[in-house]
């Protein structure tokens, strides 16, 4: 209560300033992609769309793209709260990370020798970041397989209208962390480019729970090295190319076990190369996407029955992604977005003899999606035949409607949604060998029922109301067994629903405070939200107490979690505090605190999380 009433006086005293957009619902107007792959007005979707810009995250320094996730209604990111390199899960509406697709520039990333599958998020230096959007429902129609719970769009930054102009950057923090990074961008003629190269370093803190205080557990280190560089051209008014090519060293250490320390450590190296041609024309566009993404994984490990003797595990991965996409209005209110897609993961790890076993599958995906926008009325229906090479073809479809309603100063848009969608087993699933973890071949896809209905309302842009209540049917979800120790489908159907609330009110223009609420919950009795919690909600004031100066206090509840049918993790709050200086000549300067209080919780069975932890930056642009 001490704490209620503390932040309650902050409330209070925080009246008469000047606050800048927290994190809230999108304003009807606001421009996204991850809808429908073109740029859209929010007004016109009929999904549930968050979207964080450039000035909010701005606003968060001192933590991570990960950490912002987990404050948007709906969003459990699992282990954003222990050591860095620590894995973590991506869980929209109580799904698993398998069945959340990762976007960055709307090319899909996935890792094939990762056991979620899944792109580190954590890897990305929000300083290279413009925007994030998190698209929530069923979006397979659209995206594929991977996308049947949403989708998480990252917007790399965009590049300097000027000649030449970029930024540097500098922050250190608790566990010794330091995170540096510079960028250059710049326009000339046809020509644009932005390059960037950031280094982070962190001593971290104990992976394993030491429940004793006293065992001498030792810090799980990271280091990382990303260089990120991307180039385009302007050839005509109608035709532009650009390129991206991006690397990533990383090296941490981390406990092999719950409640026990060892000296384990992971070394990867990514790389990943994009070209995107695209050429316009009056009332439509048509764009390529193609990339190239490797991972190499290298585990170095004691071995089990003797800590002397060390256990090296290699695995190898690549991706080759190809994406034609059509753009085109066929009348006034109809427009067409179609393509194909074609996906072509690699898996190289060593088997128990000492060889290698090389895994692949192939997806060749044509797609389309029809957007009919009357007035006040917008429905979408898409469609998409997956063709795999394993399990063959697989159909989904969405039908997304939507109706704004204009009340003076209230603007109100009513939507719903309906999707299906197929999720293939990853190479890990069905192939991974050696180490705790074994594939099963035998796996079945998984699929996917997905609906939604709710509504946004703005009043004279002060007061805005959000309320969507969503519903999901998996079957034969792919789960693992750690009894096992390999994956299996669950026999016929599971269940989930739930309710997202989120509301914003700007007192005066100088003061905005914002707050949301999820509740999820299985309505399958046998089966358990593992690392999901029933109830979640927090809130965000945001004040200018004079130009340029921001003050801002961030509260997150996490409910009670399932860990296992036997452990429930108590539920816990935590508060983080935000300050941040412009100066007029591009010099800015930033502090925060996370987790004020510093409370002692868990959020992982057996895991440590950070006690409270400071971190200081200062940020030249030019």
């Amino acid at each position: 209560m001490k704490k209620f009433y503390l932040v309650a006086a902050l409330v209070c005293l925080g009246l008469g300033l000047k606050a800048q957009d927290s994190l809230k619902i999108v304003q009807l107007e606001d421009i996204v992609v991850t809808g429908n792959k073109v740029e859209t007005s929010i007004e016109k979707s009929g999904k549930t769309i968050f979207k964080l810009d450039r000035k909010q995250i701005e606003a968060n320094r001192g933590k991570d793209v990960t950490d912002l996730l987990n404050e948007i209604p709906g969003v459990q990111i699992d282990g954003n709260f222990a050591t860095p390199g620590t894995d973590i899960k991506y869980r929209i509406r109580g799904a698993e990370s398998e069945q959340t697709l990762i976007l960055i520039d709307g090319i899909p990333y996935t890792d094939p020798t990762g056991r979620q599958q899944t792109f580190d998020l954590r890897l990305l230096d929000l300083d290279q970041v413009e925007s994030i959007e998190v698209l929530k429902g069923g979006a397979s129609a659209l995206y594929g397989t991977g996308a049947a719970a949403g989708v998480i769009s990252i917007t790399m930054k965009e590049e300097s209208k000027k000649t030449f102009g970029g930024s540097i950057n500098q922050e250190y923090g608790s566990f010794e962390t330091s995170t540096s990074n510079a960028n250059v961008s710049g326009t000339v003629n046809k020509f644009n480019y932005m390059i960037s190269a950031s280094v982070r370093t962190s001593d971290g803190f104990s992976a394993a729970l030491d429940t004793i205080g006293n065992q001498g557990f030792d810090n799980d280190a990271f280091e990382s090295q990303n260089f990120l560089g991307r180039f385009g051209y302007q050839a005509t008014d109608q035709f532009s190319i650009d390129l991206m090519a991006s690397y990533d060293d990383v090296t941490n250490d981390f406990d092999a076990d719950s409640f026990e320390d060892d000296d384990s450590e992971l070394n990867q190296n990514q790389l990943r190369l994009a070209i995107s041609p695209r050429y316009t024309w009056t009332g439509g566009s048509i764009k390529g996407n193609l990339s190239y993404h490797t991972n190499e994984r290298v585990f170095n490990q004691p071995n089990s029955s003797d800590p002397n003797v060390r256990d090296i595990r290699e695995s190898n991965g690549n991706t080759f992604q190809a994406d034609v996409i059509l753009d085109q209005n066929l009348t006034n209110e109809i427009k067409l977005v179609s393509g194909v897609n074609l996906q072509r993961p690699v898996w190289d790890q060593k088997d128990t003899q000492g060889g290698t076993l090389t895994e692949s599958f192939t997806m060749i995906d044509p797609y389309a999606s029809l957007i009919y926008d009357l007035q006040n009325l917008n429905i979408q229906l898409g469609g998409r035949l997956n063709n795999h090479s394993d399990y063959g073809a697989n159909f989904a479809w969405n039908v997304n409607p939507s109706y704004r309603i204009s009340l003076g100063l209230n603007q109100i848009k009513v939507l719903g949604s309906y999707a299906t969608a197929f999720r293939a087993p990853s190479l890990f699933e069905l192939y991974s060998e050696g180490g705790f973890f074994s594939g099963n071949p035998d796996l079945e896809p998984q699929e996917s029922e997905t609906a939604e209905g709710g509504f946004e309302w703005i009043s004279d842009k002060k007061l805005q109301l959000g309320a969507v209540y969503f519903y999901r049917k998996d079957e034969n979800l792919i789960e693992f067994s750690f009894a096992d120790a390999t994956y299996s489908n669950i026999a016929g159907e599971t269940e989930v629903d739930g309710l997202e609330l989120n509301a914003s009110y700007t007192f005066i223009p100088q003061l905005t405070l914002a707050g949301h609420y999820t509740y999820t919950r299985s309505l399958t009795d046998e089966v358990l939200l593992e690392g999901v919690p029933e109830n979640k909600f927090g809130f965000t004031l945001s004040a200018f107490p004079i130009e340029n100066l921001l003050l801002k206090v961030t509260h997150l509840h996490v409910g009670e979690v399932p860990e296992d049918s036997e452990v429930t993790i108590e539920a816990f709050d935590l508060f983080d505090g935000f300050a941040s200086y412009r100066f007029d000549n591009g010099l800015s300067i930033s502090a925060s605190v996370n987790n004020i209080f510093d409370e002692e919780y868990v959020d992982r069975f057996g895991w440590a999380t950070a006690e409270r932890n400071y971190n200081i930056g200062i940020r030249y642009s030019f």
